[in-house]
């Protein structure tokens, strides 16, 4: 089967959906998040913001399957095991409601223009939120069953062998991603407030954006 899926899309403009089955992180080849988001970018979400002209709530889930460790340790690579409850995770590239916007940081790596047109397109927008992409669902719901330091991405890519698994990050050194957030401020209703809860130095890139107005 092809992954990511998509298995559930409503198109109703005061509640879009677009959820995508991405499958199981231990039995598909070295599987890249960047590459399933880019996907499901090119597939749906891309022509729905270039066919739209105003949406009042949005949300574009991709849903994974990763079993503990202990559900594996003894298996052969990509051999099946029982699939429980919170083996099912989930995270939202784009998600709008409640007048805020969330973004993953790893949609900075579309063309800003994309994302200033979508952006435009919210009915109610007050205030956008760039966060730090980490799996919701099965981990949250069961943390006793991780360390405390468990790192998501790590295990991802080395226990279940997806070495080209990556997520992506604002960097306060990297000028593409500080022009990037400059163009999308600068474009947008200005009464639009951004929060930065990012994987690097999120308050030190607000103090950039902040010193050039």
């Amino acid at each position: 089967m092809r992954y990511p899926k998509l298995i559930n899309k409503d198109l109703k403009l005061n509640d879009v959906k677009f959820e995508y089955d991405c499958g199981d992180l231990w039995l598909r080849e070295d599987v890249s998040f960047w590459d399933d988001q880019d996907y499901c970018w090119k597939e749906e979400i891309h022509p729905f913001i270039d066919a739209n002209t105003k949406t009042k709530k949005f949300e574009w889930k991709m849903s994974y399957l990763i079993p503990r460790h202990d559900q594996i340790e003894k298996l052969n690579p990509k051999q099946e095991y029982k699939i429980e409850k919170n083996n099912t995770h989930f995270t939202y590239p784009l998600r709008f409601e409640n007048s805020e916007l969330f973004i993953l940081e790893d949609i900075i790596m579309f063309p800003p223009e994309d994302l200033i047109k979508f952006i435009n397109q919210l009915e109610g927008l007050k205030k956008i939120n760039f966060n730090i992409n980490s799996m919701l669902g099965g981990w949250a719901a069961d943390a006793a069953a991780f360390d405390v330091n468990f790192d998501d991405d790590e295990y991802i890519k080395t226990t279940l062998n997806n070495p080209n698994w990556l997520t992506g990050m604002l960097h306060t050194d990297d000028k593409s991603d500080i022009n990037d957030l400059k163009l999308i401020k600068k474009s947008i209703d200005p009464s639009i407030k951004f929060e930065l809860n990012v994987s690097d130095k999120g308050d030190e890139l607000e103090k950039i954006l902040n010193k050039e107005n």
